[in-house]
């Protein structure tokens, strides 16, 4: 799975009281995304793409990966297009 730079920060030194908004583009179907999503923070919209879109403690960001099932990439949410297509 491909992490951006800056999720791999929040990984990697997760600060606490912040959160981080996400992109996450699963292999193939957007449901277990979303369970997983909501077990760590918050599912704020799928969009036309099935991408995930969600907010979640920067210390959940860790455990939020390695529950993913299989995942296409994980980016921080103003590095993808947005629902319209537009870049965000």
């Amino acid at each position: 799975m491909y992490l951006s730079p800056a999720v791999r920060t929040a990984r990697d030194d997760p600060t606490d009281g912040v959160t981080t908004r996400l992109t996450i583009r699963p292999t193939d179907d957007a449901e277990p995304v979303r369970a997983v999503v909501a077990e760590h923070g918050t599912v704020e919209a799928v969009t036309r793409f099935g991408s995930v879109r969600a907010t979640v403690p920067e210390p959940a960001v860790e455990p939020l990966l390695d529950a993913l099932p299989e995942t296409e990439t994980v980016e921080t949410w103003t590095a993808v297009a947005d629902d319209d297509g537009a870049e965000g």
